[in-house]
């Protein structure tokens, strides 16, 4: 029997095997990091930088938030099984993600209205250049 261009038992098989391939296929580990650098950026942003109080005081509870949603949205158990279909999803996602958890977004020094409030005065919260050029802190 010969097998034609259009025979729906090679279609089939084509299209198992396709599905299959898509759902073992992964990115190189050094590319799956790009996943954890992403979550790192997210969480900083949304914390007012790594150097945050609020992040000092949040990031765990952020990042167990993120990773728990992000393996029920993609179905695995951990980032490293992230599949190569689903790569570029799962970064967009972990780009868009905003936490369910209740953290007052940070508060931006009332002088120079730019960095993270963090030194707490009568008048209000300074950053730290801010708080030293006043004398509230120490150089």
């Amino acid at each position: 029997m010969e097998i034609g261009v259009y025979d729906p038992q090679l279609l089939l098989t084509l299209k198992r095997e396709n599905e299959r391939l898509k759902q073992s296929a992964r990115k190189p580990r050094r590319e799956q990091k790009m996943l954890q650098r992403r979550a790192k950026e997210r969480v900083a942003l949304l914390l007012g930088g790594k150097d945050s109080q609020e992040y000092w005081l949040h990031s765990k509870e952020y990042f167990r938030e993120l990773w728990s949603g992000f393996y029920k949205r993609f179905g695995v158990t951990s980032f490293w099984d992230t599949l190569l279909y689903d790569f570029d999803a799962a970064l967009e996602w972990i780009g868009e993600w905003t936490p369910t958890t209740n953290v007052e977004p940070p508060t931006t020094c009332f002088l120079c209205e730019e960095h993270p409030g963090t030194v707490e005065t009568y008048d209000g919260k300074l950053c730290k250049s801010c708080a030293v050029a006043v004398g509230e802190l120490e150089a």
